[in-house]
């Protein structure tokens, strides 16, 4: 009986090694080529998306500069906020025993210009 069973295993074992190599290995390595092919595709997309944003924002920012008044230059736009200081003291504010003191033109105490916010990050923002 045991070499009955052998025979009836070794004749299963040829058509099931056929099948693994014609059939099997191409299949999987078909299905491992469209995963990749799909992770190729987000991939580039996303990276396409960053450089095109970055390309636009290089752009806008040359086309703004053509302005006699470049934009980011004052705060009297419409997109400045109440905190948007044009000249900044921070060098004035790096000495501890002057917290509470005026800077520059503006009579601005250093608390003043922690909250305040450059033009240009405004016009970046």
């Amino acid at each position: 009986i045991v070499s009955h069973c052998l025979s009836l295993s070794g004749v299963f074992l040829i058509p099931y090694l056929l099948i693994v190599f014609v059939g099997g290995i191409p299949i999987f390595f078909l299905e491992i080529a469209l995963g990749l092919g799909y992770a190729s595709m987000v991939i580039v997309f996303f990276c396409n998306t960053y450089y095109i944003m970055v390309l636009a924002w290089g752009f806008y920012y040359l086309i703004k500069s053509f302005s006699s008044t470049l934009p980011w230059s004052t705060c009297e736009n419409e997109w400045n906020t109440p905190n948007c200081l044009e000249i900044f003291h921070h060098q004035d504010c790096k000495n501890t025993t002057m917290a509470n003191t005026t800077v520059g033109s503006g009579n601005l105490t250093c608390a003043d210009l922690s909250d305040a916010r450059s033009p240009i990050i405004e016009f970046w923002e």
